[in-house]
Formats: structure tokens, C-alpha cells, sequence
């Protein structure tokens, strides 16, 4: 059984060069300041044996996540403007005008420099003999706010409460003295809780991914390893109305130790799929078209390579 209590300040300071510029570019917020936030986490864990190779665990804590930099200067220009507009008279409808007017989101009011994550999770891991163990353990992370980068603007907007639940397995086998075989896989399910059925899905967010292979150490000295990494086809939106598509990745190294001298071989995308690195559901117009199109756009990941490696340890 364990308790623990973790504390982090964080302090920001934005110089924002566009700040003082008599006409910044349309609708991007700019603001300088300095602000800080302080946190404490408490965390606790209990892990039971109740027969020999069983343990189970259960885990139970709150984190927090960074928000960027710039929206917590943002955030703190926009509670100061409401708060001089609101001393002023004006209604909560004409300070959001006002807020508009002076390229601020009003969503941004209230947002937290540190927004707390609450995690937990419930799960077993077992060892099965000598030379395999495998384990389980369902999860849940609500976050407090989460900024979404949107690439168009070069900004971030904020997305509100979300709560992810999932599931993660995992198994490790000996198969040889010199051979060993892992797979990991996590089912996932993140939704904004804010947001009304059928539009409350987060963007991007994994359903399915899975990482394994074999790795070998040899005694003579070489070593080598397959693997693969594969992620699910998932929403691009939070209606699910483009799908950013999924993939499957094999890569192979193999590599030698000579004395001090290191020499690997790695080949990269070894069946030569077709695979979307970077995607996004992003508007855009192509010459032509009448009206913009919101459609997944992406950078597509690398063909088959071979990429070999020299190295000397000192």
C-alpha cells in the first residue's frame, strides 16, 4: 500500500512580438504577460498477492496536464478584460462582443493554468510460468481541459471536460534463452463531456493500438528484432464524419557489436504499406471547387527504406 502527494508550480512568461502591433493579423489573439499556477496531487496505490505470480492492482490519483504557454497568458488577458468590462456595466452578451471585437475566445474565460487529470485504474498481472506473463488492467482518465491545436489558425481552442475510458493487455514470452516475444494492445474510448451524443467525440483520439514483435540477443554478439506498430482507423471529428484512416507498420533491425564499434541494419515499413503519418479534417478549396471542402489531409508516412548505422562507444 502506498500514498502519495506530489506538488508543481509552474511559472510562464510570453513575450508576444504581434502584441503591440496596430494591425495584428485578423482574428489571432496576441498577449504578453507573466502568470503562474500551483498544483498538488495526491496518489494512491494498493497491490495484493493473494497466491504466489497473481498480483492484482489497483491505482488511483490526480495529475495534471500543461495547458500552452500562451493560453495562460490569454486566459489571464481575458479575466482581466471582463473583469474592467464587467466594472464597467456591460452585460455577460455585450462582454463577449467586446471580446470578439478584440480577437479573444470567448470560451477562454475561466480556463485553468494547471487543469487537474484524474486517473484510476483496476487490473491483474499474471506469471504464468517462467518464461511468460501477461497482465490486464481497465482504466479511466477524466481530464479538467484540454486545448486542441488547430493547424489552419496556428492557434489552439479549447475543447472543454473529457473523459477517457480503456482497456490495456499485454503479454511477454521467453520463447528461447536468446528469444523473446511481446504484444501490447489498448481498446479505448474518449468522448468530450460537454458535448451532445453524436458530436461529443474527440478528435483523434486512438480506439485501437497495438506494438510487438520478436527481439533476439544472441551470445555471439548479434542481436536483431521484428516488429510491428498498428493504430485503428479513428475519428477526425467529433461527429465521425471523416475518418482518419488506420495502419499497420513492420520493421526489422539487425546489428552487431565488433569491440567498441556498433553496426546496424534497420529496414523500415518492411512490407511497403501505404500509410497516413500526420492527418487532420481540415478545410480547404482546390481551383475549381465552388465551396471548401472538409476532408482529411495528411502527410504521408515513409515507403520502404533501409537506413544502416555506425557507432563507437567510449
Amino acid at each position: 500500500f502506498q500514498l502519495g502527494l506530489r506538488g508543481d508550480y509552474f511559472t510562464f512568461d510570453v513575450d508576444d512580438a504581434l502584441d503591440l502591433d496596430p494591425n495584428p493579423p485578423a482574428g489571432l489573439p496576441h498577449a504578453s504577460g507573466y502568470t503562474d499556477g500551483l498544483i498538488v496531487s495526491p496518489k494512491v496505490s494498493l497491490v495484493v498477492t493473494p497466491v504466489p505470480g497473481v498480483d492484482l492492482f489497483a491505482n488511483a490519483g490526480q495529475g495534471f496536464h500543461s495547458n500552452d504557454a500562451r493560453n495562460v497568458v490569454i486566459t489571464q488577458r481575458v479575466g482581466d478584460r471582463v473583469k474592467a468590462l464587467r466594472q464597467r456595466g456591460l452585460s455577460d452578451e455585450q462582454i463577449n462582443e467586446q471580446l470578439v471585437a478584440e480577437r479573444f475566445d470567448p470560451n477562454q474565460r475561466g480556463s485553468t493554468v494547471l487543469p487537474a487529470a484524474l486517473g484510476s485504474e483496476l487490473g491483474t498481472r499474471v506469471t504464468v510460468s517462467d518464461r511468460l506473463t501477461v497482465g490486464a488492467a481497465a482504466w479511466l482518465l477524466d481530464l479538467e481541459e484540454e486545448f486542441v491545436f488547430v493547424g489552419d489558425a496556428g492557434t489552439t481552442e479549447p475543447s472543454g471536460r473529457t473523459r477517457r475510458l480503456g482497456l490495456d493487455l499485454e503479454a511477454r514470452a521467453q520463447v528461447l534463452p536468446w528469444l523473446v516475444a511481446d504484444a501490447d494492445v489498448t481498446l479505448s474510448q474518449g468522448r468530450l463531456r460537454d458535448e451532445a451524443d453524436g458530436e461529443n467525440l474527440i478528435p483523434l483520439a486512438p480506439t485501437l493500438t497495438s506494438t510487438g514483435g520478436l527481439t533476439a540477443q544472441h551470445p555471439s554478439g548479434i542481436r536483431g528484432s521484428l516488429r510491428y506498430r498498428t493504430i485503428g482507423d479513428r475519428p477526425a471529428n467529433e461527429a465521425n464524419t471523416v475518418t482518419a484512416e488506420g495502419y499497420t507498420v513492420v520493421e526489422a533491425l539487425i546489428g552487431i557489436d565488433i569491440g567498441r564499434a556498433e553496426v546496424t541494419l534497420a529496414a523500415e515499413n518492411l512490407l511497403d504499406v501505404s500509410w497516413n503519418e500526420a492527418q487532420f479534417d481540415t478545410e480547404s478549396r482546390l481551383p475549381g471547387e465552388v465551396a471548401p471542402v472538409s476532408e482529411l489531409h495528411f502527410t504521408p508516412g515513409n515507403p520502404f527504406n533501409i537506413r544502416l548505422g555506425l557507432g563507437v562507444h567510449f
